[in-house]
């Protein structure tokens, strides 16, 4: 099996406040002082995106994956190829302007604020490799991603191959009809509960506060299978023959949530690939989330095949359940 993950890579920059006397809470948000000089401990410096952390989880999971991606010049671009193919990644690279893109993720207690730049680029996509993938994986883009998703899907179309889709922010800031496009013409779909209903306000699709009837009208856009987390409440599908399911998060506590998603979707969509059922995806995927939020970083703890048949195996009762 084959899969070509098109996305994003970035470099994540995880921070922490040494002094929480520098900070005030109110509800869900924090006070800074303006001119207040704030001693922060640099946790860890690593690779992160939402295509970087899903091509490494697949590739682990023994899937042969290729990543096709876009990097700069500068040191961090070198530092984020030279990771993916110590990662036994396989890379078709299009370089475009100096700079890598940067996350900044400040920790705080049990929730984190991420400053995030996207380097703006023109995003293009093209396939020259001598063998077809057997599946496509489209991941988030940066600004101007609308050329690279078309083409994307006009590559999938025209091989009829199968394609997975997990959206991101630039793509959800608008009704795009290359967003809906994309919903419709994949296999499967990841997203999590707040980007199902925003997709669902787009469309001017009503739905009941009710998780049974989001995942249905989601999938009156067209996917076969479709994927909803919800934090630390778990996660939720529903299957091409109307079957809903439930699973509960594995595990207790986190070190830092960046890369859960991620983890999730890899776990799944390489155990999908492999013929399991929906609810064994589900478990590997919460297996391969847990692992990740136990370290710093959204690709430290993805598991390898060995450690996930592991984990699976001496974790035999937890199960996800139809609802």
């Amino acid at each position: 099996m084959n899969i070509l993950v098109v996305g994003s890579s970035v470099i994540d920059l995880f921070l922490e406040i040494e002094d929480k006397n520098h900070i005030k809470t109110y509800q869900d948000s924090i006070l800074l002082k303006l001119g207040d000089k704030i001693p922060v401990d640099m946790k860890k410096i690593t690779l992160g995106g939402d295509g970087a952390n899903v091509s490494v989880g697949l590739k682990r999971l023994s899937m042969n994956t290729t990543f096709f991606t876009f990097f700069g010049s500068d040191l961090f671009s070198k530092e984020v190829e030279e990771t993916l193919r110590k990662e036994e990644v396989k890379l078709i690279v299009e370089r475009e302007g100096a700079k890598c893109s940067l996350s900044i993720i400040f920790n705080f207690d049990s929730d984190r604020i991420i400053f995030s730049h996207r380097e703006e680029r023109s995003h293009d996509f093209y396939y020259n490799e001598e063998n077809l993938p057997d599946f496509v994986y489209l991941a988030s883009i940066g600004k101007k991603w609308e050329d690279a998703y078309s083409k994307v899907l006009d590559f999938t179309k025209k091989n009829n191959i199968p394609m997975g889709f997990t959206p991101g922010s630039p793509q959800l800031k608008e009704n795009s009809g290359i967003l809906i496009d994309s919903l419709k013409n994949s296999k499967i779909v990841f997203i999590n509960r707040e980007e199902a209903e925003k997709i669902l306000s787009f469309r001017n699709i009503s739905y009941k506060d009710d998780i049974k009837d989001v995942l249905s009208k989601m999938k009156t856009l067209g996917m076969e299978v479709l994927s909803i987390t919800d934090g630390l409440s778990g996660a939720y599908a529903l299957d091409n023959n109307e079957n809903f399911y439930f699973i509960k998060s594995f595990g207790e506590g986190a070190a830092e949530r960046t890369g859960a998603g991620d983890a999730y979707a890899s776990g799944f969509l390489s155990s999908y690939l492999l013929g399991f059922d929906i609810p064994e995806c589900m478990r590997r995927g919460c297996f391969n989330a847990n692992s990740v939020v136990s370290k710093i970083g959204a690709q430290e703890g993805l598991l390898t095949k060995e450690e996930m048949d592991k984990i699976s195996k001496e974790n035999p009762n937890f199960k996800a359940i139809k609802i």
